[in-house]
C-alpha cells in the first residue's frame, strides 16, 4: 500500500491563516489611528473650554468603536 503525504495541504492552510492574521492586523491599525486622533480631538475641545462637547464626543466615538469592532 501507498500512501500519500498531506504536509504540503496542511502547509497551505497554515500560511493562508498568517495572511488573514496579516490583514486583520492592518484593520486594528487603522482602528487604533481613528481613536488615537478622535481622543485628541475631543482632548482639545476640553482643553479649550467645551468639556461638554468634548466628553459627549468621546463617548460617541467610544460608542462607534466598540460597534465597529464587534461587527454592527
Amino acid at each position: 500500500m501507498h500512501a500519500e503525504d498531506d504536509f504540503g495541504l496542511w502547509e497551505q492552510e497554515l500560511r493562508r491563516d498568517r495572511a488573514d492574521a496579516a490583514e486583520d492586523r492592518g484593520g486594528r491599525r487603522g482602528m487604533l489611528l481613528v481613536a488615537i486622533m478622535t481622543s485628541l480631538g475631543c482632548t482639545a475641545m476640553i482643553g479649550l473650554g467645551e468639556a461638554p462637547l468634548g466628553a459627549a464626543g468621546l463617548v460617541v466615538a467610544g460608542l462607534i468603536m466598540l460597534l465597529w469592532r464587534t461587527g454592527w
